[in-house]
């Protein structure tokens, strides 16, 4: 085989090991081979197919795969679990204080006063933190505790 399917091969190999890894530096490497490959294809000489393969790698690294770290690492940010219900309201369903108990999206949940005012049964609750299976409540804004 000759030096270019070599080189292609190599990036092949790397791609597949990309998916891996999920980083983004293998891709990157590949690139770089995959241009010397294609630059030994079109009879450029061995040393600067190498110096193109080179450059193509470092240029990737240095600029696209920072690019693509972005794009790809940034979210959806939609909230699920316990982190969606951060800042929603609720309803006490029983005297809140060091514990209690409230209705959170339709769900019953152990509660506990975040600032240690007790909350009254049928108060309008935010959550401010969840702490394990434990929602930290405030009574909502214009809602009155005990």
């Amino acid at each position: 085989m000759s030096t270019a399917t070599w080189l292609a091969v190599a990036g092949g190999a790397l791609v597949l090991l990309e998916m891996l890894t999920l980083d983004f530096t293998l891709l990157m490497i590949a690139l770089g081979l995959f241009s010397a490959a294609g630059a030994l294809a079109l009879s450029v000489p061995d040393a600067w197919a190498g110096v193109i393969g080179a450059a193509v790698s470092i240029a990737s690294l240095g600029f696209l795969r920072p690019l693509a770290l972005r794009v790809f690492r940034r979210g959806t940010g939609i909230r699920t679990g316990t982190d969606a219900l951060l800042g929603s309201s609720g309803v006490a369903l029983t005297d809140v204080a060091a514990a209690g108990q409230v209705k959170l999206r339709g769900e019953v949940w152990s509660a506990r006063a975040y600032d240690g005012v007790p909350i009254a049964a049928g108060t309008k609750v935010d959550v401010i933190a969840i702490e394990g299976a434990t929602a930290a409540v405030l009574a909502a804004a214009g809602e009155g505790s005990n």
